[in-house]
Protein backbone atom coordinates (compact mmCIF):
# COMPACT_ATOMS: atom_id res chain seq x y z
CA UNK A 1 0.00 0.00 0.00
CA UNK A 2 2.83 2.42 0.85
CA UNK A 3 4.42 1.85 -2.57
CA UNK A 4 1.13 2.63 -4.33
CA UNK A 5 0.75 5.84 -2.33
CA UNK A 6 4.34 6.83 -3.12
CA UNK A 7 3.80 6.29 -6.86
CA UNK A 8 0.53 8.25 -6.78
CA UNK A 9 2.20 11.14 -4.93
CA UNK A 10 5.07 11.25 -7.41
CA UNK A 11 2.64 11.37 -10.33
CA UNK A 12 0.57 14.18 -8.80
CA UNK A 13 3.65 16.24 -7.93
CA UNK A 14 5.09 15.70 -11.37
CA UNK A 15 1.89 16.88 -13.07
CA UNK A 16 1.49 19.88 -10.76
CA UNK A 17 5.12 20.93 -10.80
CA UNK A 18 5.96 20.26 -14.43
CA UNK A 19 8.91 22.46 -15.35
CA UNK A 20 9.29 24.28 -18.63
CA UNK A 21 13.00 23.50 -18.62
CA UNK A 22 13.60 19.82 -19.41
CA UNK A 23 15.86 17.62 -17.36
CA UNK A 24 19.04 16.23 -18.93
CA UNK A 25 18.86 12.79 -20.48
CA UNK A 26 21.24 10.02 -19.50
CA UNK A 27 22.99 9.41 -22.82
CA UNK A 28 26.07 7.42 -23.87
CA UNK A 29 29.37 9.28 -23.68
CA UNK A 30 28.94 10.76 -20.19
CA UNK A 31 32.38 11.25 -18.61
CA UNK A 32 32.32 10.10 -15.00
CA UNK A 33 34.35 12.09 -12.51
CA UNK A 34 34.77 11.07 -8.89
CA UNK A 35 34.05 12.14 -6.22
CA UNK A 36 31.52 14.36 -8.08
CA UNK A 37 29.53 11.41 -9.38
CA UNK A 38 29.06 9.82 -5.96
CA UNK A 39 26.47 12.51 -5.20
CA UNK A 40 23.26 14.14 -6.40
CA UNK A 41 22.89 15.28 -10.03
CA UNK A 42 20.03 17.84 -9.97
CA UNK A 43 20.11 18.27 -13.78
CA UNK A 44 18.70 14.73 -14.09
CA UNK A 45 15.14 13.96 -13.02
CA UNK A 46 15.58 10.45 -11.59
CA UNK A 47 18.46 8.95 -9.62
CA UNK A 48 18.99 6.11 -7.23
CA UNK A 49 21.78 4.71 -5.08
CA UNK A 50 22.07 1.05 -3.98
CA UNK A 51 23.92 -0.39 -1.03
CA UNK A 52 23.87 -4.19 -0.89
CA UNK A 53 25.71 -6.79 1.07
CA UNK A 54 25.84 -9.90 3.18
CA UNK A 55 26.71 -9.87 6.86
CA UNK A 56 26.94 -12.30 9.77
CA UNK A 57 26.08 -11.69 13.38
CA UNK A 58 28.65 -12.49 16.08
CA UNK A 59 26.74 -15.78 16.57
CA UNK A 60 27.17 -16.63 12.86
CA UNK A 61 23.59 -15.90 11.73
CA UNK A 62 23.50 -14.82 8.05
CA UNK A 63 21.73 -11.76 6.63
CA UNK A 64 21.51 -10.06 3.26
CA UNK A 65 20.50 -6.43 2.84
CA UNK A 66 19.67 -3.86 0.20
CA UNK A 67 19.28 -0.18 1.02
CA UNK A 68 18.15 2.02 -1.86
CA UNK A 69 17.69 5.79 -2.02
CA UNK A 70 15.64 7.31 -4.84
CA UNK A 71 15.45 10.96 -5.88
CA UNK A 72 12.75 12.22 -8.24
CA UNK A 73 13.01 15.83 -9.41
CA UNK A 74 9.70 17.69 -9.58
CA UNK A 75 10.60 21.37 -10.02
CA UNK A 76 13.63 22.82 -11.79
CA UNK A 77 12.32 26.38 -12.02
CA UNK A 78 12.72 27.34 -8.34
CA UNK A 79 16.18 28.47 -7.40
CA UNK A 80 17.59 26.47 -4.47
CA UNK A 81 17.68 29.61 -2.30
CA UNK A 82 14.19 30.89 -3.25
CA UNK A 83 12.38 29.24 -0.34
CA UNK A 84 13.57 26.32 1.78
CA UNK A 85 10.01 24.91 1.71
CA UNK A 86 9.76 24.70 -2.10
CA UNK A 87 9.45 21.09 -3.22
CA UNK A 88 12.22 20.50 -5.75
CA UNK A 89 12.73 16.77 -5.15
CA UNK A 90 10.91 13.79 -3.68
CA UNK A 91 13.09 11.28 -1.84
CA UNK A 92 12.33 7.64 -1.07
CA UNK A 93 14.36 5.13 0.90
CA UNK A 94 13.73 1.40 0.82
CA UNK A 95 15.40 -1.15 3.09
CA UNK A 96 15.11 -4.91 2.66
CA UNK A 97 16.65 -7.45 5.03
CA UNK A 98 16.84 -11.19 4.38
CA UNK A 99 17.25 -13.25 7.54
CA UNK A 100 18.67 -16.24 5.70
CA UNK A 101 18.90 -18.62 8.64
CA UNK A 102 15.57 -17.45 10.13
CA UNK A 103 13.79 -17.74 6.75
CA UNK A 104 12.33 -14.23 6.99
CA UNK A 105 12.21 -11.27 4.64
CA UNK A 106 11.67 -7.84 6.18
CA UNK A 107 11.29 -4.51 4.40
CA UNK A 108 10.31 -0.91 5.00
CA UNK A 109 10.29 2.35 3.09
CA UNK A 110 10.05 6.05 3.70
CA UNK A 111 8.95 8.90 1.46
CA UNK A 112 9.98 12.52 2.04
CA UNK A 113 10.41 15.76 0.17
CA UNK A 114 13.30 18.17 0.04
CA UNK A 115 13.00 21.02 2.51
CA UNK A 116 14.52 22.85 5.41
CA UNK A 117 17.02 20.67 7.24
CA UNK A 118 16.27 17.57 5.14
CA UNK A 119 19.30 15.49 4.33
CA UNK A 120 20.13 15.20 0.66
CA UNK A 121 22.79 13.51 -1.40
CA UNK A 122 25.08 16.43 -2.11
CA UNK A 123 28.82 16.69 -1.77
CA UNK A 124 30.25 17.67 1.62
CA UNK A 125 30.15 21.42 2.09
CA UNK A 126 27.19 21.82 -0.27
CA UNK A 127 29.26 21.87 -3.47
CA UNK A 128 27.29 21.62 -6.70
CA UNK A 129 27.71 18.13 -8.13
CA UNK A 130 26.11 18.67 -11.52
Amino acid sequence: MKSQCAVALLLVLRLCGASAEPYRLALPGYRYQFPRDHFNHPDFQTEWWYYTGNVRSSAGRRFGFELTFFRQGVDRESSPAANVWDVRDIWMAHLALSDIDGHQFLHTERLNRSGAGTAGAGAPGGADCS
